[in-house]
């Protein structure tokens, strides 16, 4: 089958998809790779979601040997994701649906989608993020804090290189959000038939 991999910088919520085909150590770690190359940050923890906390062992082992640290939970969180769990899962479900994908062909068109998706999501796609928990009598309410697109919160950062941030504004100026939703939109298509051929 087709999975998909996410990946969020919890500090300015920028989020990157990769699909791949089947769950294997090559592929999980190729996955990963392609997606901390699109971050425009510096990689400094890596936390695996892996449905209910287990451990996926080959991202483990890799984070081990690269020195990075590997995260477990937060203090207070509902989820040790909350940012990961508000910004991709049903990302993914909006987008593109709950069809099952099951062909390497699969893979190559919904990697074409994610690649036109992300750069919409993160230069123009605001997003609140999760700041705090307050106890209001017997319940806790979340806190968000005003809604940012990541590029504006990425050019914000202090920890993002000035190289990095003026990348991002020489990418930027390149880019039109109703041309990247006629793009999404066509690739969507494109997915859709790949989908039909392999049904028929």
């Amino acid at each position: 089958m087709v999975y998909t991999v996410n990946g969020v910088d919890p500090a300015i919520v920028w989020s990157n998809r990769r699909a791949q085909w089947n769950k294997g150590e090559e592929a999980t770690l190729a996955s990963v790779e392609y997606i901390e190359r699109q971050m425009p940050s510096t990689t400094l923890s890596r936390h695996s979601d892996s449905g209910s906390e287990f451990l996926n062992y080959y991202f483990l082992g890799e984070t081990q040997k690269s020195h990075i640290d590997q995260t477990r939970s937060r203090s207070g969180k509902k989820n040790d994701n909350a940012f990961i769990e508000e910004r991709n899962g049903h990302i993914v479900r909006k987008w593109i649906g709950y069809d099952r994908f099951d062909t390497e062909a699969h893979v190559v068109a919904l990697n074409a989608v994610y690649e036109k998706l992300d750069l919409f999501l993160n230069h123009f796609q605001a997003v609140r993020r999760c700041v705090k928990r307050e106890r209001i009598g017997s319940k806790y309410v979340r806190v968000y804090d005003a809604p940012q697109t990541p590029y504006a919160r990425a050019l914000a950062h202090r920890k993002i290189s000035k190289l990095q941030k003026e990348k991002l504004r020489t990418q930027h100026a390149t880019l039109n959000p109703v041309t990247l939703l006629k793009e999404i939109a066509t690739l969507k298509k494109v997915l859709s038939d790949v989908n039909r051929a392999t049904r028929a």
